[in-house]
């Protein structure tokens, strides 16, 4: 690696408010790698770094961002993000890497970038980051200048390791388009559940409108048990979907029918400054939730439970502001919850709202599963055409 890097230097945080001689520009946090990787950059945060910083930290179109700090017990760092020259136009100012990843740049007349960026993905999938890594004080730090040194890169000819990127980029590029699309059929139903709200809305407490309102169970953890159930968490609700990826397993038992989330129902993270108010709907099936979570239950007979679901979405920061505790223990109880009062459209059923905004949540759906499998076949092509199993026809790719 260290032969193929010509530039490599840790990011920055600025400062929240404009100073001498600073300029505004967006960072890219660890945190932000899997939205930013569909290109979702919507919560990238912006601050003011010092401008004599920017000439060696602004990012390029070809350069990885790596995370060097960070991880968890579970979670190791060395995760990246490919910055392509469509990444970097959807901001209106400089990008920087925030100060627990580095800008890695490689030079191009030894590798193809984006074949780099697909190795290092493939070194990630493995797990041969945890060799690169010590702890200290609780966080987990790459070991950087030991990579360079250790990690060693099969490098077809040039014309063969563009095919093998441009063969994955294909798959990640839909797996981005489909994800766009997703947001676009969200945007589209909150934009048709506001034209409603316009024509004539009413407030009610939210237990008015729903069979019941529980947290979760206290899980049991079995992760090493494939046949146990998933029992979703906190960190499987964000921007107001749900993924199964941080989902853990639990030892199986009775389970009220309230703690259980149904096809249709509504999950609130309830507890933690920053996680709290935060919602999702649960689409099919049913599924175990763990005690930091609430499950509400809509009643069909008061309202559509996919209006109710756009509603809760609308009103995720006044969720947030009804926890109560001290901080960083902070707690929604499904009381104080159901006393919410929610802003409804008068009559769903009239104009069709229920009926629309179900069609679109089922596309959406759709979309979703669709990328879960390309994102299986990519997983499964990525070590095969990086070490070499699997040979690329670059006349095809081309």
């Amino acid at each position: 690696m260290r032969t193929l890097v010509r530039h490599a230097v840790g990011g920055g945080w600025g400062h929240a408010e404009p100073g001498d001689d600073t300029a505004q520009v967006a960072i890219i946090r660890g945190a932000d790698f899997p939205a930013v990787a569909v290109g979702d950059t919507s919560r990238v945060p912006r601050r003011w770094e010092a401008s004599k910083k920017l000439p060696s930290r602004t990012l390029c179109p070809g350069d990885i961002i790596l995370e060097i700090s960070g991880g968890s017990s579970d979670r190791p760092t060395g995760r990246t993000v490919f910055v392509s020259e469509r990444l970097l136009n959807s901001f209106e100012c400089p990008v920087i890497p925030a100060s627990f990843c580095r800008l890695v740049r490689v030079d191009s007349t030894q590798a193809d970038p984006y074949y780099v960026y697909w190795w290092l993905q493939g070194m990630y999938a493995d797990g041969r980051t945890w060799g690169y890594q010590n702890r200290s004080t609780g966080i987990a730090n790459f070991q950087f200048e030991y990579f360079l040194d250790a990690e060693t890169v099969t490098l077809p000819p040039i014309e063969e390791q563009r095919a093998i990127a441009a063969t994955l980029g294909t798959l990640d590029d839909k797996i981005e388009a489909n994800h766009r699309q997703r947001r676009l059929l969200r945007s589209l139903g909150a934009a048709l559940f506001t034209k409603a709200l316009i024509c004539g809305g009413v407030q009610r407490p939210l237990k008015a409108v729903t069979t019941s309102i529980a947290r979760g169970i206290a899980p049991k953890y079995a992760d090493d048990d494939a046949n146990a159930p998933l029992v979703l968490n906190q960190k499987c609700i964000r921007g107001g979907w749900v993924s199964l990826v941080p989902a853990r397993r639990t030892q199986g038992r009775t389970v009220a029918p309230a703690k259980i989330a149904s096809g249709g129902d509504i999950l609130v993270n309830s507890t933690g400054v920053g996680t709290l108010g935060r919602v999702a709907r649960w689409h099919e099936g049913s599924i175990l939730v763990d005690s930091h979570v609430s499950v509400i239950k809509p009643d069909p007979a008061e309202v559509g439970p996919v209006t109710l679901g756009y509603a809760l979405l609308a009103l995720q920061p006044e969720l947030e502001a009804l926890g109560e505790g001290s901080t960083g223990q902070t707690e929604l109880n499904p009381t104080r919850l159901g006393e919410f009062g929610v802003l409804l459209p008068r009559d769903t059923k009239l104009n069709g709202l229920e009926d629309v905004l179900v069609a679109l949540e089922r596309r959406a759906s759709l979309v979703a599963d669709e990328n879960d499998r390309l994102a299986a076949v990519r997983n499964t092509l990525l070590p095969a055409l990086v070490l070499g199993r699997v040979r690329v026809p670059v006349e095809e790719a081309v």
